[in-house]
């Protein structure tokens, strides 16, 4: 695609995303109703506490039907909850939900409030939903809202775009913070206003000013058509991504599929001190970090540390590059001070040195933080002879031993 078209498709994208978006705003509305249970015992409370599945599919219920949005609230998990009992049919209800292909003639229904997992674990999420967007444990959070401190393992979650472990829609000044993602994410059909999947491994869609997604790590395999990524698929309207890191496998079918993030759009959006590990395929536009990334967006401190970056070519042959770029394509976006693995005999012929240093797996092993890169002071465990982490350093996979 040209540059000039590219610029001018993408331009309409955030547009058209945040236009189709923003009359999920939240209201604060929270309606009495005699009855017992958290929420309805006193439904005036700013804070609840939940500790079972019965009660976390409450939650789904109360926001998407309108009840409680929940904002300037606050809802503590107390306890581990398995989702085993939500695996038949299309499986798990996600919290909040938008028309899907943006439809505007009807509302969604958003969280606005503050998820506090409080460090438990959400095991067992399984959605088979192919024909509805905004798929993730929550589906849509808006206005404010926030998911912090929560682990979702074993994930098994497909959705047509927008997907994503935690949530599959996230903008309007919303965070995800210290949030953690294992299993499989999986978009299947694009947007049919814009043409992306928007499939993340944390978060399917990102987007605003203020919007953040910082401390998250994931470890499943993510895929979809276009816009995929091991964090987040698409990153737009000034949202930024920190301090992740992704270790799964990331593949796209058509373009913009990247480590961390498959597309990054508009001025003020950007990617800082992340760093990927897993294996990158796709179509075209694609990277160890971002696959793509228009004007003014930008990528900084981060590391492409990717075990291969492999372009599926039209015939369907899968073709390993012989460079691992931070970036494969860039429109006039900001790319700083990023390193990309080689191996000492990697043949350096297609190197840009706008797209990162290279760097070995011996200097990796020397200097835990990758040259300051990943430090304490933004929440990382750094270790010398293994990669960042939080609360404990990782051990090197394979390739990087």
């Amino acid at each position: 695609m040209r540059a000039s078209a590219f610029k001018k498709i993408m331009g309409m994208t955030a547009t058209a995303a945040i236009s189709a978006l923003i009359f999920t705003g939240c209201s604060d509305n929270n309606d009495d109703e005699d009855g017992d249970g958290w929420y309805w015992s006193n439904p005036k409370a700013n804070t609840f506490n939940i500790s079972t599945a019965e009660e976390l599919a409450e939650l789904a219920v109360l926001v998407n039907d309108g009840t409680a949005d929940f904002k300037g609230k606050t809802v503590t998990l107390t306890a581990d909850i398995n989702l085993s009992s939500f695996n038949s049919g299309k499986g798990w209800t996600p919290i909040g939900w938008n028309v899907t292909n943006a439809d505007t003639s009807s509302n969604g229904q958003s969280f606005c409030g503050i998820f506090n997992g409080n460090n438990k674990t959400v095991n067992g999420l399984y959605i088979n939903d192919p024909d509805n967007e905004s798929i993730g444990l929550f589906g849509l959070v808006t206005d404010g809202g926030e998911v912090k401190n929560l682990n979702v393992v074993n994930v098994n979650i497909t959705g047509l775009n927008r997907v994503g472990g935690v949530v599959g829609n996230i903008g309007g000044n919303s965070k995800v913070i210290n949030c953690s993602v294992s299993g499989t994410v999986k978009g299947t059909g694009i947007c049919a206003v814009w043409g992306n999947s928007e499939v993340g491994g944390v978060a399917g869609s990102v987007w605003g000013t203020g919007t953040r997604i910082t401390n998250c790590r994931s470890s499943a395999t993510v895929s979809g058509i276009s816009s995929v990524g091991g964090v987040a698929g698409t990153v737009a309207a000034g949202a930024v991504i920190t301090d992740c890191s992704s270790s799964g496998t990331v593949s796209g079918d058509s373009e913009f599929v990247g480590g961390v993030v498959g597309g990054l759009w508009d001025a003020g959006s950007s990617v800082t001190s992340c760093y990927s590990t897993g294996v990158v395929s796709g179509g075209q536009n694609f990277g160890g970090v971002v696959g793509a990334m228009s004007e003014g967006a930008a990528v900084s401190m981060c590391a492409a540390l990717n075990e291969s970056i492999i372009w599926i070519r039209p015939d369907g042959e899968l073709r390993p590059r012989s460079r691992i770029f931070v970036t494969d394509a860039n429109w006039d976006g900001i790319i700083e001070d990023n390193v990309a693995f080689v191996t000492e005999e990697e043949d350096l012929e297609f190197f840009i040195p706008e797209d990162g240093l290279g760097i070995t797996a011996a200097e990796l092993h020397a200097d835990g933080t990758i040259g300051g890169r990943f430090t304490s002071a933004n929440g990382w465990t750094t270790e010398n002879g293994k990669l960042p982490g939080f609360g404990s350093a990782v051990n090197m996979p394979e390739h990087l031993r």
